[in-house]
């Protein structure tokens, strides 16, 4: 800075900006019920250099740790709409509507990433097993007898999908390639399963 610009700055007692921590926040509303919220705080560009510098200057020492086979496990539950409705009738007596519909999600297997060839390869193996649950009633209390009186369904689904993925991604001749095939097994795998 020009030497008048630095005499103004110091009687102004201006100082300069630091850099501040970054922040965000993701707030998701699903079926008006499910709720995910999620934040990221306290990471300066202190920090996030820390940690981005030492993977810039020795990629390699980071490429035994991703290259090879590495399991996971993702495993998910929600009510998806979960309902509860009270209406008066004409008689006095209150309908009650109740309806839920619990969905649990998983995903096993494992990824196997192939480092050793000109353009990197992956394979996922994974077994994917859903099930979904819709079950609800309508009724009433019964003045005489104190009980409730109601009609109701109760469905189910099971999806169960024992596959094998090959995705390979081929970067020169921007292709991008998925082969599914079913696990070889002895026994019969039941893939969807349904009742009412």
């Amino acid at each position: 800075l020009h030497h008048e610009w630095s005499k103004v700055i110091e009687q102004l007692k201006v100082e300069s900006r630091e850099n501040g921590p970054l922040t965000a926040l993701a707030y998701i509303n699903l079926f008006d019920d499910v709720t995910l919220f999620g934040s990221l705080s306290d990471y300066t560009t202190q920090y996030i250099h820390e940690k981005i510098t030492p993977l810039l200057m020795n990629p390699h020492h980071y490429k035994s740790k991703v290259c090879g086979k590495t399991p996971f496990s993702f495993q998910r539950f929600m009510n998806a709409a979960p309902t509860e409705v009270l209406i008066p009738s004409d008689m006095g007596f209150p309908i009650i509507i109740e309806f839920h519909m619990p969905l649990t999600i998983s995903v096993r297997g494992h990824v196997d990433i192939d480092c050793q060839t000109q353009v990197p390869s992956f394979t996922i193996d994974a077994k994917l097993v859903s099930t979904n649950n819709m079950h609800g009633f309508v009724g009433t209390y019964c003045p005489f007898t104190k009980q409730m009186v109601a009609t109701g369904i109760k469905q189910e689904r099971v999806l169960n999908l024992p596959i094998k993925t090959h995705v390979k991604f081929d970067s020169a001749a921007s292709k991008f390639k998925i082969i599914m095939t079913p696990f070889k097994t002895n026994k019969p795998i039941d893939v969807l399963y349904s009742s009412v």
